[in-house]
């Protein structure tokens, strides 16, 4: 929670953009070593200007071919910067934004999925935030969930963030270390105040969802309304911990669907959306 009441402090404070309606791949030319600014990934706008990676090195963050969902490639991450803000990686931006209808989003859903498998056969504590950007790529909109190989929690496991009781609710537990697992993961830009929901499933499993906590926050204090047309990752332990060994993340889809009745399983033509696999 400490990370998120430092969340809460920064909501005071060159994308790749993909034509919406073409559901354009993005896998392909990726080169091992950082990944900042391959391809549309960067640390976000820093006074209207793409940024690095803000504290991560070579070993704690990487495209790398020691482990692939597919192909060949995947992208480690394991420490860096927990900033809600700029400095963390932001991925590609699509060409169209997500948000409630009324605030001129051209659709209401943002779905992702991606994979992603621990770099360590034993719990270590590693935890990666991942959550919607916003379309000004300084800031995250919330729909948080977590990566938490957790000791204290004995298990693998993934939790999002819920506003209704302001606390992490368990979506997965007793995930296998030594597997690839895959999230599902969407948004729900309902008319409204703090009403906006993120829902998650993991491995095909049983739907959790919860109320947006960025949402809830922007009207309480009376903030705009913001939007999103990408993702947002953000390590919760520093480089310097090295015994934490973080996750690999492979084909990572995402998509804006305008739909009021979305159903991941049912899904019909996004208005804009990317497929990222890390290959060469």
């Amino acid at each position: 929670m400490k990370r998120y009441l430092r969340g809460v402090q920064s909501l005071l404070s060159g994308a790749v953009l993909l034509m919406a309606g073409t559901g354009m791949v993005w896998g392909q030319g990726y080169d091992l070593g950082t990944l900042a600014f391959q391809n549309g990934w960067d640390g976000g706008l820093n006074g209207g200007n793409p940024s690095g990676f803000t504290n991560t090195n070579a070993a704690s963050e990487h495209v790398t071919n020691e482990e692939a969902h597919t192909g060949s490639q995947s992208w480690y991450y394991a420490r860096g910067y927990d900033s809600p803000g700029a400095g963390t990686p932001y991925s590609p931006s699509l060409g169209a934004t997500y948000g409630q209808p009324s605030s001129g989003a051209d659709g209401n859903i943002l779905y992702a999925s991606l994979w992603f498998k621990a770099a360590n056969t034993v719990l270590d504590d590693s935890v990666i935030y991942i959550e919607a950007n916003t379309t000004g790529r300084s800031d995250t909109n919330g729909g948080t969930f977590r990566l938490n190989s957790s000791v204290g929690g004995g298990s693998l496991m993934v939790d999002i963030y819920d506003r209704t009781t302001s606390s992490w609710v368990n979506a997965a537990s007793g995930l296998d270390l030594s597997e690839w697992h895959q999230i599902e993961w969407w948004m729900d830009g309902i008319d409204g105040p703090s009403n906006d929901t993120a829902s998650i499933r993991v491995d095909g499993g049983s739907i959790t969802t919860g109320l947006n906590w960025a949402e809830v926050f922007r009207d309480n204090n009376s903030f705009t309304y913001e939007l999103s047309n990408g993702l947002k990752f953000s390590a919760a332990q520093p480089t310097s911990q090295t015994s934490k060994q973080g996750f690999y993340f492979d084909d990572i889809s995402y998509a804006i669907y305008d739909d009021p009745s979305f159903d991941p399983d049912e899904a019909g033509t996004p208005l804009a959306s990317t497929t990222i696999g890390f290959e060469p």
